[in-house]
């Protein structure tokens, strides 16, 4: 494997890449993670299509992407990283004017709207067109009797 300088710091680290490229995962979500004392497992999933190989199945189907493995003091390191780095993007992300004039909007008219009454319509009436045809045994046959 041959490697690539990716950046360097003035404290001397180095990061590394593969020249034939770096491995880049998308997930949509964590499962769960476990501890087995001195490391933490991470399970990352991506949704799929819920499929019989034939039909589309109700419910969300989820595979695992990668399971990443550390050490406890590593991964503690890791979360305090990535919740700075998600409050940095929480100031950030202000929505532009328009989608939030939109998303106001959409409240007020929400507010606007009366509640839909939950009054039941009145039962109608069978027209005699549609009477249940009698009992087979109470019916008169068209045919003639047989001798």
């Amino acid at each position: 494997m041959s490697e690539r300088q990716i950046f360097s710091d003035d404290q001397g680290n180095v990061l590394f890449g593969r020249s034939e490229g770096d491995l880049e995962i998308y997930v949509d979500g964590i499962w769960g993670l476990a501890s087995t004392g001195i490391n933490v497992k991470v399970i990352f999933y991506t949704r799929g299509l819920n499929t019989d190989g034939k039909n589309v199945i109700p419910g969300e189907r989820r595979e695992v992407a990668v399971r990443l493995t550390t050490s406890i003091p590593n991964f503690v390191a890791i979360a305090r990283y990535f919740m700075d780095q998600a409050k940095k993007l929480e100031e950030q992300a202000q929505p532009p004017s328009e989608v939030q004039a939109l998303f106001d909007q959409l409240e007020r008219e929400k507010q606007e709207k009366p509640a839909p009454s939950k009054k039941k319509a009145p039962a109608r009436k069978k027209s005699p067109s549609r009477a249940k045809a009698p009992p087979a045994s109470k019916r008169r046959s068209a045919r003639k009797p047989s001798k």
